[in-house]
């Protein structure tokens, strides 16, 4: 087996967490990865599955409550134990564990992985850690272009990233591989939001959408698909805009769930204020699903507005009640983009060109510490 790379990644359900699963799945050699996982939450049953079906070594550390350093000294060890020769540290958030693993073993290859959002970037004080997180390393990677373009805009946080490289977030495309639907000739047509209930995920202007359709007459019904802190204030969103009869909050759940809201799905909207590639938008477009999403950083590179799906400003309910609309009234664009974006997917954005340009990464950094 070729040198071990091991993924530090937050438990949970974030971006992060979904692609650095997706490296190992698209891996020529899937046991070259390891896993540590750690957060106040457990990872979700299917990740740990998925693990184990490709045979790679995965821990969960656990966040306990107290001083943060005290916390920290917990992950070094797990990551120590998987004997790596580079560590991917997925998120700037991850800073803290990468000044410690540094502390305990200098000479390990280290990479930042600049997820996101890019609310990360444009703040200032997000922005300083960002800094710290490249400089730290002994190289950048971040997700999207757009990412790459908007580091670009900071002199410093540019400076710290180089050698900055672009690898986009990819998915198993045959795993979501669907054929366009049909709009139904009656019932509603099925809106379907997939996201972590977060206040930068947009699901109010999703919801204020939906209303405005519903007012406008228009028969749809939606599924929300995922859990967060907002969870409790989004229900009472619906029931205040009237909206709740028509509205499914389906929590959390596995990929495989995902998967079937996406099947039962004839529109796919993503409202984020804030992005940094939009793995659920990608997936959506595998699936051959009508895309309807906010033109943020990332997300304006993989729709092709007017080609492989609708692009509206973040932040605005009535442009995308009107873009959904659209879709429903001309079924054939719809139909149109919707096949346009699942080759979009397939070409561009297979989790196995993402494997191995993250392997690649990891076998220069290696070659360089080597070299005299």
């Amino acid at each position: 087996m070729s040198q071990r790379i091991v993924h530090l990644c937050y438990s949970g359900t974030s971006g992060s967490s979904r692609t650095a699963v997706n490296i190992a799945a698209g891996s020529a050699e899937p046991k070259r990865h390891a896993y540590v996982l750690y957060g106040a939450r457990a990872p979700r049953a299917d990740y740990g599955e998925q693990f184990d079906r490709l045979g790679c070594a995965w821990r969960y550390v656990r966040k306990p409550r107290g001083v943060l350093s005290r916390a920290y000294r917990h992950v070094a060890p797990e990551i120590l134990r998987l004997e790596p020769a580079c560590v991917f540290f997925h998120g700037s958030r991850s800073l803290p564990l990468l000044w410690r693993l540094q502390l305990k073993s200098p000479k390990l290859a280290t990479v930042a992985v600049q997820h996101g959002p890019s609310s990360e970037i444009t703040s200032w004080w997000r922005r300083q850690t960002c800094v710290q997180f490249s400089e730290a390393a002994d190289r950048t990677v971040t997700v999207s272009d757009g990412m790459a373009e908007l580091i670009e805009r900071y002199r410093m946080l540019a400076d710290a990233c180089r050698p900055l490289t672009v690898i986009p977030n990819g998915i198993d495309v045959d795993y979501w591989q669907g054929e366009p639907p049909a709009l139904p000739a009656s019932g509603p047509v099925r809106l379907v939001m997939v996201a972590t209930l977060d206040s930068r995920k947009g699901h109010k202007i999703f919801l204020l959408a939906v209303a405005q359709l519903r007012s406008a007459g228009r028969n749809v019904a939606c599924d929300i698909v995922g859990d967060g802190p907002q969870a409790r204030k989004l229900k009472a969103v619906a029931a205040s805009l009237g909206i709740a009869d028509i509205v499914q909050f389906h929590g959390d759940t596995n990929r495989d769930g995902v998967r079937d809201a996406l099947r039962r799905a004839h529109i796919v909207c993503h409202a984020a204020l804030t992005e940094s590639i939009g793995l659920a938008v990608l997936e959506a477009m595998a699936a051959a699903r009508s895309v309807v999403a906010t033109a943020t950083v990332g997300v304006r590179e993989i729709v092709q507005h007017e080609r492989t799906g609708l692009l509206v400003q973040p932040d605005d309910a009535a442009a995308m009640a009107a873009a959904i609309a659209r879709l429903m009234d001309d079924t054939q664009i719809g139909r149109e983009m919707a096949i346009a974006g699942r080759q979009v997917a397939r070409d561009r954005y297979s989790h196995r060109r993402m494997a191995t340009a993250y392997e690649d990464v990891a076998d220069k950094v290696l070659l360089g510490r080597a070299s005299p």
